[in-house]
């Protein structure tokens, strides 16, 4: 930039040294010669030195302002350091390294825990809300609320509330049944059985309404009417399901026992 304006400077002094050797010119021709080479001489150097005077001040001006330009940007560092380092006051004045510690801790937190919960749900368990509203019903515990209410979402959540229990039922009454595993956690990981297990909606949040599906399930309701499988259809041509004696269809699925 300082080079900038010197140039446009001396462009600027050009300029008028030429317009005022030109006045001069004309005015020497209006006095004597020996009178006009004496003026002539004496602007042009009063020119100079004005010239070489206002420069000279231009150039300190801007070289005073890059110095001091250079100090704040060397004296940055310095305080931003000095206050990462400075103790917090009554909770006030947390040093940046600190603050960006503190964001960083909540994202890292959530996607821990996050890789947690999918490992769990993968492994036969589910993490219960945060917050229960109510407790889950007799001889059954949050774990079995939650891992239900996973299946439930995975195999039926854009079916009817009825439909969602229904499926629900179907695998409390496996662990009824003698033919099945005699756990909730068993029925749901026997291989082979449910298709949905192990995918991106069996481990996603099943959300509150497959919750209330899973409660209900476990309460009693049985909208299945007993049933031991459920298929949809318009997708599945197996004949042992197809066999089966139908007991209802809810929605897009048949259930049979």
């Amino acid at each position: 930039m300082r080079m900038t304006r010197l140039a446009e400077i001396k462009r600027v002094l050009a300029r008028l040294h030429a317009t005022l050797r030109r006045d001069i010119a004309v005015f020497g021709e209006r006095i004597r010669p020996s009178g006009a080479r004496a003026v002539a001489a004496v602007l042009i150097a009063t020119l100079i030195m004005a010239s070489a005077a206002g420069a000279l001040t231009l150039a300190r001006r801007d070289r005073a302002a890059a110095l001091a330009n250079a100090r704040q940007q060397a004296s940055a560092p310095t305080a931003v350091a000095s206050s990462a380092t400075a103790q917090p006051s009554g909770g006030q004045n947390v040093a940046p390294q600190e603050r960006s510690q503190s964001a960083q801790a909540p994202a890292s937190t959530a996607a821990s825990s996050e890789r947690s919960r999918t490992a769990t749900v993968s492994r036969g368990a589910a993490r219960p809300p945060a917050t229960p509203v109510q407790a889950p019903p007799p001889g059954y515990t949050w774990d079995d609320v939650m891992l239900l209410a996973h299946l439930i979402f995975a195999e039926a959540n854009l079916e009817p509330y009825s439909g969602q229990v229904a499926v629900g039922a179907v695998v409390l009454n496996r662990t009824k049944s003698g033919e099945f595993p005699d756990t909730i956690a068993g029925v749901i990981y026997q291989p082979g059985q449910f298709e949905s297990v192990g995918n991106q909606y069996f481990n996603s949040e099943p959300g509150q309404t497959a919750i209330n599906a899973a409660l209900d399930a476990l309460r009693g309701w049985d909208p299945s009417g007993g049933a031991l499988y459920f298929f949809d259809p318009s997708k599945v041509t197996n004949g042992f399901l197809w066999n089966r004696p139908l007991t209802v269809t809810i929605g897009g699925h048949r259930f049979t026992k």
